[in-house]
């Protein structure tokens, strides 16, 4: 199933929001749903190992970072961080292993005024990778397909250390394991 998506601004929110165009989902209002949890992002999760693969390959041969690309177009109209899904999905499998990465901005992105917050993608993450942007430079537009953040890949170096649950990881990500109580 091919989603097409297009910004609308919510008011009441300052918010960019995504609606569905043509794509058999509801279009009352509580169907309205922004890219941190929409259902529809997730189409743009890539279907295969090979596939994932082939999507995460270093710019050159002495790269460290794996480029990201963005699985939406979004604009962020505001100064708080906004979650941006990518076509990638963990888990990350390099090398047919399975690793952890930091997440970081490519340096075009701070130049440009946008500012990738760095994260963590445990090697056990289930789900889509999605990138925490914000800028000051209002309003800042990110067609989709864009490569604003990178991946670091990291050795699992704790496998063999007591956890602090027993419970599995899920495709929640952000805090679901734990966070800021507010």
């Amino acid at each position: 199933m091919q989603v097409q998506l297009r910004p609308e601004i919510n008011s009441s929110r300052s918010r960019v929001i995504l609606q569905p165009r043509s794509t058999g989902l509801p279009r009352d209002g509580a169907a309205t749903h922004d890219p941190n949890t929409c259902p529809a992002c997730d189409a743009a999760r890539l279907q295969s190992d090979a596939a994932r693969s082939q999507q995460l390959q270093p710019a050159t041969r002495e790269s460290l970072g794996l480029d990201l690309e963005t699985a939406v177009e979004v604009t962020l109209i505001d100064q708080r961080p906004l979650k941006i899904p990518t076509t990638s999905e963990g888990p990350l499998l390099i090398n047919r292993r399975l690793q952890g990465a930091l997440l970081f901005g490519r340096s075009s992105s701070g130049v440009k005024g946008l500012f990738v917050l760095p994260g963590v993608t445990d090697a056990d993450y289930n789900g889509i990778v999605r990138i925490m942007a914000q800028t000051s430079f209002l309003p800042i537009h990110i067609p989709k397909g864009s490569k604003i953040a990178q991946l670091v890949p990291v050795r699992v170096l704790t496998a063999d250390l007591q956890t602090a649950s027993e419970r599995e990881r899920s495709s929640q990500g952000f805090g679901s394991t734990g966070g800021l109580n507010t």
